[in-house]
């Protein structure tokens, strides 16, 4: 219909449910905008990732190493996350898991750490990104 309607919220199931654009606005100052779902599943800013992660003040690296999986719809629907424990034998820490349904796709993240032999850290994010995953390295929540 050509409409543009403007949401002010700090509600984030809100702008999750009807909208399909957000901007992030910090002290008057627009800090980040795009799509929703690139958003929700890539904050780039600290205000960003503090609005989508409220518990922020948990504190994910413990002396290890922890990784952020983010699932972007196209392979939500499969047991990727478990075919990895079985596959690379290597039991993860689960810290943060988030799913939520945007536009009709299945998109999300999870922050894990990862056991404390490199060579299974390695193994763990090559299945991940062979598998078509984003890996970010030591993302604190």
């Amino acid at each position: 219909m050509g409409i543009t309607i403007i949401v002010i919220t700090h509600e984030m199931k809100v702008v999750e449910e009807i909208c399909g654009q957000v901007a992030i606005i910090d002290n008057s100052v627009i800090a980040e905008t795009g799509n929703v779902q690139e958003i929700f599943t890539n904050p780039k800013t600290e205000i960003a990732k503090r609005l989508l992660f409220p518990e922020g003040d948990v504190q994910i690296r413990i002396g290890s190493r922890s990784i952020r999986i983010v699932f972007d719809g196209s392979s939500s629907y499969e047991p990727v996350f478990a075919n990895m424990i079985l596959d690379c034998k290597a039991p993860v820490n689960i810290w943060f898991a988030d799913m939520k349904n945007l536009g009709g796709k299945a998109v999300g993240q999870m922050i894990v750490q990862l056991p404390e032999d490199k060579s299974k850290q390695e193994q763990i994010i090559r299945y991940l990104k062979e598998h078509g995953l984003t890996v970010e390295e030591g993302f604190d929540v």
